[in-house]
């Protein structure tokens, strides 16, 4: 009985220690000597302060167009419009009066007909005496005066004479030019040094 109190009174004392052991505080540790402490404290910089500048202090831009020298503009000399180009007239002028004179019936070819280049052909017009004066051959002849120079021959001798009021066809042998454009030749009765009764034929080469 006595030896079963002791083994009781060993086993309290036993777990009386050990709740003793447990609830003993333990010292925090001392922090080691030297060693440098950081601490990181990150303060923000406060964003720099915006003075409101005054809305009269602003200059507001305004073009000021009094101000400006006028603007001159130069546009080189001044341009005329071209001429406007007239078929050449007979360096000799065509008289007409009442003792010299005529009327044109018809001409041959037309004005503007096509031909080709070295092409040989003949013109012809119907005249009609409506003067005073007969054509008497070896007096009046027929020649051309300027323009084109298509002409074989300058001057064309009448065959018979021509009364007042008669007619004649008169014809004289061409050749076109080479070049591709409008060809204008004038023609002429001729009494002397008196020029009348003017034609004139246009041709074309082709």
């Amino acid at each position: 009985m006595r030896s079963g109190s002791l083994r009781n009174s060993s086993a309290i004392t036993a777990l009386a220690l050990a709740l003793l052991a447990c609830n003993a505080v333990i010292p925090p540790s001392p922090a080691p000597t030297g060693a440098s402490t950081l601490t990181a404290t990150s303060t923000p910089e406060p964003p720099p302060s915006r003075t409101p500048v005054p809305i009269a202090s602003v200059t507001r831009w305004k073009p000021v167009l009094s101000a400006l020298p006028p603007l001159l503009v130069t546009l080189g000399p001044t341009l005329t419009p071209a001429a406007t180009r007239t078929p050449r007239i007979p360096s000799r002028t065509a008289t007409q009066t009442a003792g010299l004179a005529c009327r044109l019936d018809w001409q041959s070819p037309i004005d503007g007909y096509g031909v080709d280049p070295d092409e040989l052909f003949s013109a012809g017009w119907k005249l009609t005496n409506t003067g005073t004066e007969t054509w008497s051959p070896g007096s009046v002849v027929f020649t051309y005066v300027s323009g084109a120079q298509l002409h074989n021959d300058a001057v064309v001798q009448l065959d018979n004479s021509v009364p007042p009021g008669g007619s004649v066809i008169l014809s004289a042998r061409m050749r076109a030019p080479q070049h591709s454009t409008l060809y204008t030749t004038y023609w002429s009765l001729r009494q002397g040094g008196t020029f009348f009764c003017r034609v004139s034929v246009s041709i074309f080469v082709e």
